[in-house]
């Protein structure tokens, strides 16, 4: 792949989003090189490669439930996207429910794979919208 498209990065976002709200966690690091870095926010080190993410999204499904996802892409720049993103869940410890609006870069090889992805984000609990 030498130019990211949309539609590509679109559907790669489908399928990030639909593997988080279904606790798929060996398709998440699929969406990967074998060597990609993913840093969930601008204070944690990056995770390298996809052993690294997928031990990331392993505990995942301990801590959240019910998740919700949404994206929209801002910009795709030739292999570069700025993308918007939200979510919904429920922690499993305590059932507070959790709204997470951020943004994420995201980088991909020739490959059509993530290179890169790096998040920043806010959470914050509400009420469940019922």
């Amino acid at each position: 792949m030498k130019k990211l498209t949309k539609s590509h990065l679109e559907e790669w976002m489908q399928e990030f989003g639909r593997a988080w709200q279904e606790a798929d966690v060996t398709a998440i690091p699929n969406l990967f090189d074998e060597d990609a870095e993913f840093i969930a926010s601008p204070f944690d080190a990056a995770l390298v490669g996809r052993e690294a993410i997928r031990a990331y999204w392993a505990q995942i499904p301990y801590v959240q439930s019910g998740v919700q996802f949404t994206s929209e892409v801002f910009e795709v720049r030739s292999l570069t996207a700025v993308v918007y993103w939200q979510a919904f869940y429920s922690l499993v410890a305590t059932g507070e429910y959790i709204e997470v609006n951020g943004v994420m870069e995201v980088k991909f090889g020739t490959a059509g794979t993530c290179k890169r992805l790096r998040e920043w984000w806010h959470a914050r609990p509400i009420f469940p919208l019922r």
